[in-house]
């Protein structure tokens, strides 16, 4: 039980660190085109 409880939230903080690295690479690829 223990295991799920801790499984939901580390799913949850992977999905943001995931998001949060594509929204990096596409500021990125946004700012190289402009350059």
């Amino acid at each position: 039980v223990l295991v799920e409880k801790m499984g939901v939230p580390d799913m949850k903080a992977k999905n943001r660190i995931r998001n949060a690295q594509l929204a990096a690479d596409y500021s990125i690829d946004r700012t190289t085109v402009k350059l």
